[in-house]
């Protein structure tokens, strides 16, 4: 399948390539997480579980699924791809391995609808943190749940032919996790967490943006991801717009929070300089853009009318040289006039 995806649409090689390893690199990033939240709760690190005090900490269960999830991730090979006979077959364990995930999160799920304690909260460690923002020791949270449960969704499509949804449901982790960031960053709870029931960790958050760019560019040719590594004019404005489109965000919300919480300017003033900054921002893009298209079209006119003066000068040189074959042919044809003329000569004439 991604053979033939590749022959009907043209890609550029390195964007690709990019993709690709974004989305390995994520996948063992997440695993690599896991870990080390494990190894938190292990040895009782605290900076490990909940990178501050005040903070809700990843609980095991969860960097359990993260760790299972990425390795289901790192495991499965994209549809289309060849295995090498020197690997080793592991691709038959991703699906178990994302099925362990379902029946952990159904599990918790069950105790917070039904009201009731099935033992799994506290069975890999006991929970040595703080009860900020936990509604059950080393239970996971709600919200948790459910996006692990998308997660295992979005794997499963992956392997199958639901790349499309996959991939809208890749983006749509990446968007909530970033949300419940904005919480931690703005100090709204609600973003976060559902009131009386364990809250989303900022890990946690993080860690699902990483399982999202996994499953997102799993498929880096196929859905609409693609655009980002087509040779064409679409791909090439897509190349450039997506990183601004989301760079400029988090650096405009960053330099908000520096100068209101420093206390530099006044809140009218600063909405004001982000409105500026902002339009400044945006007009500068366009013009870039405008730039890049025109400096693409005056490349392709170039290439267009180096091939017509190729095509012109192919052609003269043919025509010269039938001339010269039929005078020739005509000379040779009045020294021995019993030698009839080749046809195309005689056509020619």
């Amino acid at each position: 399948m991604l053979e033939q995806s590749m022959t009907e649409r043209a890609f550029k090689k390195q964007p690709l390539l990019l993709l690709e390893i974004l989305s390995k690199t994520a996948a063992c990033l997440t695993v690599f997480s896991g870990l080390m939240v494990l190894t938190g709760w292990i040895l009782k690190i605290p900076v490990l579980v909940s990178w501050n005090h005040g903070f809700v900490s990843m609980k095991a269960n969860t960097a359990l699924g993260f760790l299972l999830s990425g390795a289901a991730f790192c495991l499965a090979k994209p549809r289309g791809r060849r295995q090498s006979p020197k690997t080793p077959p592991l691709k038959a364990f991703s699906p178990l391995l994302a099925l362990f995930v379902l029946i952990l999160v159904l599990a918790t799920l069950s105790q917070y609808i039904f009201g009731i304690d099935l033992g799994i909260d506290q069975f890999l460690v006991r929970d040595f943190t703080s009860s900020v923002g936990t509604s059950a020791p080393g239970r996971m949270a709600l919200n948790t749940g459910v996006l692990f449960i998308l997660t295992v969704i979005s794997f499963s499509l992956n392997l199958k032919k639901g790349i499309r949804i996959a991939q809208v449901l890749s983006l749509f982790l990446i968007l909530i996790s970033l949300t419940s960031i904005l919480g931690y960053i703005y100090k709204v709870p609600e973003l976060y967490g559902v009131q009386g029931f364990t809250e989303m960790s900022l890990p946690t958050a993080l860690g699902f943006i990483l399982i999202g760019i996994t499953g997102l560019f799993f498929h880096p040719a196929e859905g609409f991801v693609a655009i980002l590594a087509l040779d064409s004019t679409g791909g090439y404005i897509a190349r450039r717009l997506v990183p601004f489109s989301v760079g400029i965000p988090i650096i405009l919300i960053a330099f908000r929070l520096t100068i209101e919480r420093g206390g530099i300017i006044n809140l009218d003033t600063d909405v004001h300089i982000v409105s500026v900054l902002l339009i400044t921002i945006f007009l500068g893009l366009v013009g870039w853009f405008l730039h890049s298209l025109d400096i693409m079209d005056k490349k392709k006119r170039r290439a267009e009318q180096e091939k017509e003066t190729l095509l012109r000068e192919i052609y003269h040189r043919t025509n010269n040289n039938m001339q010269t074959i039929q005078a020739m042919l005509i000379l040779q044809h009045q020294k021995h006039p019993d030698t009839p003329l080749p046809q195309f000569v005689e056509l020619l004439r």
